[in-house]
């Protein structure tokens, strides 16, 4: 039995996650028939990852919003300026002056904004990928954008994508590997050596853009996007 303190989250997912939550609390999210030894020897196994991550958990404090403050946005900061509606235009944000305040309602003012650019963003990339790799039959599969904190992507039995509207705190390249990874589970519904050599070829520097996103997601965290 594991000697690190944990919350187990049961539901109907597929696989097991650890996730440390803005109050330092390590949380470990795992499929609803899993057994318990199974768990605590997943959680043993990630031992050091989870003194790591510990130890980069202190929040980034941050100082009351004014407008001209920047966001990550597509691997760039992007200021956050007033306008007459929220929108995204010409490289910056816009929201009208009642959703400023601080920056929790500003967060969830962006997350239209965020939605509707991934939606657009992200099925510009996946058609793109169809068509250069001819995976999925050649055929585009639905892209659908979710509110998932804790995984970027994820492709359905029936082959539809799903991506987390945070991804487009990341950069280009970081979002087509994460493209490229859920296209090829259209190939490989798994994680065997056939399915990352599909990953491998489509995307050689697959490894370099896991661990940006890493850092990115760390980032999320600390700053309060998973709130």
């Amino acid at each position: 039995m594991t000697d690190i303190p944990y919350r187990l989250v049961r539901s109907r997912r597929r696989t097991l996650a650890l996730v440390i939550t803005r109050q330092g609390i390590l949380e470990v999210r795992a499929p609803l028939r899993l057994s318990p030894q199974a768990i605590e020897e997943f959680v043993d196994q990630k031992r050091d990852w989870i003194a790591a991550r510990m130890a980069e958990r202190e929040r980034v404090v941050l100082p009351p919003f004014r407008w001209g403050n920047t966001v990550p946005f597509w691997g760039r900061e992007v200021p956050v300026l007033p306008g007459e509606e929220a929108c995204f235009d010409s490289g910056r944000f816009f929201l009208p002056q009642q959703a400023a305040g601080d920056w929790v309602r500003v967060r969830k003012a962006l997350e239209p904004l965020y939605r509707k650019e991934a939606k657009a963003r992200l099925s510009r990339l996946t058609e793109r990928e169809v068509l250069r790799t001819g995976w999925n039959g050649g055929k585009v599969p639905p892209v659908h954008i979710t509110g998932a904190r804790t995984r970027w992507g994820s492709c359905s039995g029936r082959n539809s994508l799903n991506f987390s509207w945070r991804l487009m705190a990341a950069g280009e390249e970081e979002v087509r590997y994460v493209v490229i990874h859920e296209l090829a589970h259209t190939q490989e519904h798994n994680h065997s050596p056939r399915f990352w050599a599909l990953v491998e070829k489509a995307c050689p520097a697959w490894r370099e853009r896991r661990d940006q996103l890493r850092k990115t997601g760390l980032r999320l965290e600390r700053e309060g996007w998973n709130d």
